[in-house]
This record gives C-alpha cells, structure tokens and sequence, in this order.
C-alpha cells in the first residue's frame, strides 16, 4: 500500500487565530506609541513633570554659555527671553509666540469677567503651552524673613496635553496648570479663581511617591541605595491598608519636609498631613530607622510613571 501524503494548501484555524492576534498586538503598539486622543492623560502630564525640568535645566547651560542668562541656575529675568530659550530647547511645530499672543487662545470666565492666554508654542507631541509671557513677570514665593535672592520666582502655565485641536479644551479636563520656577522646577499648581479642581492635590493625573536617597551601608558613603517609602499614615497602618505608593503632590512634599510646601506655594502649609516618621531626622529616631544617624541621607519625591492603558495593563506594563 501506497501513503500518499497530503500537504497543506492554507492555514488551519489555530493558525488564522494567532495571526489576528499577533495582527492585534502590533496594532497596540503602533496606537502606543502615535499619539491617541482616547489613551490615558497621565502619560502627557508624567513627560511634563519628569522631562520639563531636565530640558530646562538643560537650556539654563546653553542659554548661560550664549550670554542670554545670567547665572548658571535660573532663566532669564526677561519672560519673552525666557520662553524663547525653553522652546529652543525643545522640539516644537508651528510658530513660536513668546512677544505676542498667538492665533490659539485658551479663554475662560472667572468672578471677574474672562482671562484668554495665547498659546506660546505646540510639542510634536500635541501638548501646547499657554500664559509663559506675564505682563507683571516672575511672581515670587518666599518667607517673612528670606530676601529677594532666596525667593522662588514662577510662573504658572496653563498647559493643553492635546493640543487645542482636540479634546474639550476645558481646565481640569484637558488643560491643566503647572507652575514653572525659575530654577527649572516644575510642579502641579491650581487656578485661584478656579479651585473647584487643584492638581495639587490629584493622586490620580499627578501621582507622586516618596523615596528616601541613603549610604548603602555605614562603611560605604559613596554607594547610595534609593527605597520607595510606604506612605501611609499611622491610623492606616492600625487599619491594615495596604503599602501605599502613590500619594498627591502636596502629600508627597508635606510628608517629606512639612515646611518645604512653602517654598512652592506661599502661605499655604501642609494642614495636618505629618512628615512620614523615615524622613523626620529632626527625631533622632535611630533606633527604628538607622539612617537617620546618616548626615548624607536624605527624602525626596518624584512623579509616578503612568502604566500603559487598553492591552497593555493585561501584561502588566
């Protein structure tokens, strides 16, 4: 008896499946990585938050070796200067308005009537920047008792993380307010004649955590170890809630140095949130936290990278 051997001519069903779900996972991809109206806002506000004051930073060097700043440490005095040498710094479309207002206006009521703001400049991205060039110049935050060259002089821009084009182009929603410093931070900050939403205190679009920077061990200063501290509080713990990672701006600030909030918002204090007992090194606890025996150790925070949406949470990313 002959075995005649039958080859196949096309795909079997298991093998059609896989493709469309291969076909499906690159089609993820391609919408992760080009911008997507219905993706998360978290990512947008985390690049501002995290890449902003490195870019800045940045631009002081350049700026300074060009002769446009006068230190090393701070933008320009100027505010038409000092829009320029950031949108300089990055990589932006269209036209860059930092001496007028451009076509793009961003407007809404307030108790007094309507503020509109041009748009400065759009990223490739999609996020367009709004109010950089203030007629008054750098507002100023600093104690009773600090001179002029302590202070912390900011700005705060209204920021569109979709770009003008898109989305509802309403503040809370789309359009939120960060407050640029001088010194290349930034930070969340709210509107006062719109406090029905601060994003100082939002867990949810401006997640920060709190990380506490050490010597690897007493013989070896040089070598640090950094530890995401657990943010909960005493009467949280009694509860048995689980660690707590991701806290709000001003939390993240008050439970690291309850009197640091000041220097970003000035008069406002901390209003019961207590520094977290690992960073009090006013407490001389060492006992129960050896590194604050440690003059070189210190706490610090940093905005919370945003996991992926859609397919992309399933494997976890």
């Amino acid at each position: 008896m002959k075995l005649k051997h039958c080859f196949k001519s096309g795909m079997i069903l298991g093998e059609v499946i896989f493709a469309f779900f291969l076909c499906g996972i690159l089609l993820a991809i391609s919408i992760y990585m080009f911008k997507s109206t219905d993706i998360t806002k978290t990512p947008y506000i985390y690049s501002i938050l995290k890449n902003m004051p490195v870019a800045i930073r940045a631009a002081i060097d350049d700026c300074y070796d060009d002769g446009l700043c006068e230190t090393k440490t701070e933008l320009p005095q100027d505010m038409v200067t000092a829009c320029q040498v950031i949108a300089d710094s990055l990589v932006t479309v269209g036209e860059v308005h930092c001496s007028e207002k451009g076509n793009d206006k961003y407007q809404y009521t307030t108790d007094n009537g309507f503020e509109t703001y041009g748009m400065n400049f759009q990223l490739a991205n999609g996020i367009a920047f709004y109010g950089f060039v203030q007629p008054h110049g750098w507002f100023s935050v600093r104690d009773l008792d600090q001179s002029d060259d302590d202070a912390n002089y900011y700005v705060d821009v209204y920021v569109d993380i979709n770009g003008p084009k898109n989305g509802n182009n309403e503040y809370g929603d789309d359009i939120f307010l960060f407050r640029f410093f001088r010194n290349g931070m930034v930070s969340p900050s709210y509107d006062i004649e719109l406090r029905n939403y601060d994003a100082t205190v939002d867990e949810e679009y401006f997640p920060y955590r709190i990380l506490l920077n050490k010597a690897a061990n007493e013989n070896n200063r040089e070598q640090r170890v950094i530890e995401v501290l657990d943010a909960r509080t005493n009467q949280q713990i009694q509860d048995d809630l689980p660690f707590l990672e991701k806290v709000s701006f001003k939390e993240a600030v008050c439970k690291t140095n309850t009197k640091a909030f000041q220097r970003y918002f000035q008069g406002e204090d901390c209003n019961g949130i207590d520094i977290l007992p690992a960073c009090d090194f006013d407490s001389h606890d060492i006992a129960t936290y050896p590194h604050l025996g440690d003059n070189t150790a210190y706490c610090t925070f940093e905005p919370v990278k945003p996991r992926g949406s859609g397919v992309f949470k399933i494997f976890g990313i």
